[in-house]
């Protein structure tokens, strides 16, 4: 797998706030009010705390990982690879798309 490093910084060193996960989509809240939105198939792997900060994103065809500063990470299967990760700002606007 491989950095992604357009994405890895951007949202390097945010503090996840909230996360949320229904049917096909899984959102990060970050404490600045963006939120990182993904379309996945399947089930989130891995287990993150609000609090901890995002370290690095990980990307290969349609697997998707979110490193975290604290040594945990989740891991996704992405439903349409390069186009089913959104980051928005808190005022909606979009920062990231892929």
């Amino acid at each position: 797998m491989g950095l992604n490093r357009k994405l890895s910084r951007i949202i390097a060193g945010r503090t996840i706030e909230r996360k949320e996960h229904k049917e096909n989509v899984f959102c990060l809240y970050f404490t600045d009010g963006s939120f990182l939105q993904l379309k996945i198939k399947g089930e989130v792997l891995g287990e993150l705390s609000p609090g901890q900060k995002v370290h690095r994103a990980i990307e290969k065809d349609e697997q998707f990982v979110i490193d975290l500063e604290e040594g945990n990470r989740i891991e996704v299967s992405l439903e349409n690879p390069g186009a089913s990760v959104y980051l928005r700002n808190k005022e909606g606007s979009l920062e990231y798309l892929g």
